[in-house]
């Protein structure tokens, strides 16, 4: 199966946990009699979002998902730490469009929201996460915790 550049990959957490997602190929390497054929994938989404990295033919899968990933575009902590809001942001979701996500600790609620309709209209209601809020804390961890102060 041959790659080029420019196709969109993605990286089983069976082939490395650290390097799980999606990604673009922007280097072919040409057969070694110790790797075989290999790839170099800039990252677009996970842990090693921004990063380069090479794997064998065998390591990557073909994306299924087009130009429409889910990306966040802004998180971040409010200055004034009085307040029960405790991170918030935005996340562009797989239609392209921006949604807003924000995380509350408060004596009678404490989780996440978000502004989809999907979360509004059902999930919220029935205590669960919307797959915009599921992208968000695989991103940025369970409260937030790898948001900088």
């Amino acid at each position: 199966m041959a790659y080029e550049i420019g196709d969109k990959v993605f990286i089983p957490a069976s082939a490395n946990i650290y390097w799980t997602g999606t990604g673009t190929v922007d280097q072919v390497f040409e057969a070694d009699e110790n790797f075989g054929e290999a790839v170099s994938v800039k990252m677009l989404t996970g842990a090693a979002k921004g990063r380069q990295g090479a794997f064998t033919l065998d390591e990557v899968q073909r994306s299924t998902v087009t130009d429409s990933v889910m990306e966040i575009l802004k998180v971040t902590r409010p200055k004034n730490d009085d307040t029960s809001l405790k991170v918030y942001g935005e996340v562009k979701g797989e239609s392209g469009k921006v949604y807003k996500f924000a995380y509350f600790r408060r004596p009678n609620f404490r989780g996440w929201i978000c502004s989809c309709e999907s979360f509004l209209l059902s999930k919220f209601a029935k205590k669960l996460n919307c797959k915009h809020l599921h992208f968000v804390r695989q991103q940025v961890g369970r409260y937030g915790a790898s948001v900088a102060r």
